[in-house]
């Protein structure tokens, strides 16, 4: 029997490639179109494709995302499109719990909803909505009952950590349903 040494084992448990979690992982590459029923401006679409990336990568997704526009694609040998379109991103203020004439307290609440669709998955059109949202903190006002008060609204940080958190949920969604559709 032919003794084995450490350094060459290890090795070999490291090289060997970690198994799939959950389901397979897409083979092909991804040509990623994010567009907007509402406005551009309310919405960062890097931060749902770089969340996305992110959630496949921890999937095992080796291949490479691009961002494209719909319009001015043109396919790639062994490429997929994804096209996503933001049908919502809304922030709300929301009344959490109230006794009249004396506490009225509030909350923010985040809500993205997005319709995807892989026009030519294993020979058909393949689309679902999804839909992720996230709620800050209780704010408290005492006497005054003004959901529109400036004391209410969420400083920048806490604005984008949150958005970023529901960008990570929906991503968590995306990457799961990609895996089913795509070869």
């Amino acid at each position: 029997m032919k003794k084995v040494s450490w350094p060459i084992l290890f090795t070999l448990i490291i090289i060997a490639p970690i198994p799939a979690v959950g389901g397979s992982v897409p083979g092909a590459n991804i040509a990623l179109s994010i567009n907007h029923e509402i406005s551009p401006e309310s919405f960062d679409s890097r931060r749902l494709s770089g969340a996305l990336e992110k959630e496949l990568r921890k999937k095992g997704y080796l291949g490479s995302i691009r961002e494209i526009q719909a319009a001015s694609y043109t396919p790639c040998r062994g490429e997929s499109l994804v096209c996503i379109t933001v049908m919502k991103s809304r922030w709300k203020t929301k009344k959490a719990f109230s006794i009249p004439y004396f506490l009225n307290r509030y909350k923010k609440a985040y809500r993205l909803k997005v319709f995807v669709e892989i026009p030519g998955s294993r020979d058909r059109a393949v689309s679902k909505t999804f839909a992720a949202g996230e709620t800050s903190g209780v704010q408290a006002q005492f006497i005054q009952n003004d959901r529109y008060d400036p004391d209410l609204l969420l400083d920048q940080t806490e604005r984008i950590s949150l958005e970023e958190k529901v960008c990570a949920k929906m991503a968590g969604q995306l990457s799961g349903y990609l895996s089913k559709n795509l070869d």
